[in-house]
């Protein structure tokens, strides 16, 4: 018989291209919380980031979801509306699909243990609140982050929660199992990693972005390209550290297939950054991308990670 993949494993793996490879790994009790956040974050994202919709719309229904995700807002009515006003705008069948079963991610969600709950409606509230700060502030012109707070702040409400969340989900799950160092330094450790990995991803889209009329990094003007590439080169080593402290959190973990998810990223993050330093003007202008072989190489190199002795 085929095999079925339950928990939305199957919207997970044509909403994510590399994050479902991590989670599909992890055990059951660490994999349906943070598969279900990650739906319910991709799904803000979605909304945040949907080109066709007017930047307007876009910031009334990320608020909206917030405060769906909160049980402050009626989740019927605004599915209602998503589906008649939002969703037929999607240009990727699979976010589509996302967006239109977010009732149903709602429902998973109220079915959860209440610190569980807890938890995911914690992270989705910063990470939204990130977002809403995203449309709000890049409105049009080229537009930098005011200085490095502003970059650590927005990196931190984007990602760095993640890393904390990840935390408070595999000790309320697993327990002692989990970790062989305490929560609040293994939260520190899963927090600088998460800004690592969106360091990562703003490295790599900076290009992108700048024909978009925004610019993550704190540079005095952003049509310089030397003073660009000098500011790119430093936080390029800044994410190198943060990922470092991903694999530092990684070795720390006990079960093997919590490491194995946990310091997929990190590696997959090194190579990115690898690639950056060696890419032309014009791949940089496009945007760097791993290779899936190279993604299937990192699982493996994942899979034979050795916990810190």
């Amino acid at each position: 018989m085929e095999r079925r993949e339950t928990g939305g494993g199957e919207l997970l793996k044509a909403v994510s291209r590399s994050f479902y490879l991590s989670l599909r790994v992890l055990p059951g009790p660490m994999r349906e919380p943070l598969s279900l956040g990650y739906l319910l974050a991709r799904a803000s994202d979605t909304l945040a980031d949907s080109a066709g919709v007017a930047v307007e719309q876009r910031e009334e229904f990320l608020a909206e979801f917030g405060e769906v995700v909160a049980g402050r807002f009626p989740a019927g009515d605004f599915q209602a509306r998503l589906v008649r006003e939002f969703v037929p705008q999607q240009r990727d069948a699979a976010e589509a699909r996302l967006l239109g079963g977010i009732a149903t991610l709602l429902g998973w969600l109220a079915r959860q243990p209440e610190e569980i709950a807890g938890a995911i409606r914690e992270v989705l509230a910063t990470i939204v609140a990130g977002q809403r700060w995203d449309l709000e502030f890049f409105t049009g012109e080229v537009v930098r982050v005011a200085d490095v707070a502003a970059l650590e702040k927005y990196t931190y409400q984007v990602a760095g929660c993640v890393g904390e969340f990840w935390t408070r989900v595999g000790f309320l799950t697993l327990g002692g199992k989990f970790a062989r160092i305490g929560e609040p330094e293994l939260v520190r450790l899963g927090v600088s990693y998460g800004c690592g990995l969106q360091l990562v991803n703003i490295l790599r889209d900076v290009g992108r972005d700048r024909q978009l009329g925004r610019c993550y990094l704190p540079v005095e003007d952003v049509n310089d390209p030397d003073e660009l590439q000098r500011v790119r080169s430093h936080w390029v080593k800044q994410a190198r550290l943060r990922l470092a402290d991903g694999v530092a959190y990684a070795g720390q973990v006990r079960s093997r297939r919590v490491r194995t998810a946990t310091v997929l990223p990190a590696l997959l993050g090194v190579k990115t950054l690898d690639r950056l330093e060696l890419a032309g003007a014009s791949e940089l202008a496009a945007g760097v991308k791993i290779a899936r072989v190279e993604v299937y190489a990192s699982l493996w190199e994942a899979m034979i990670f050795r916990a810190a002795e």
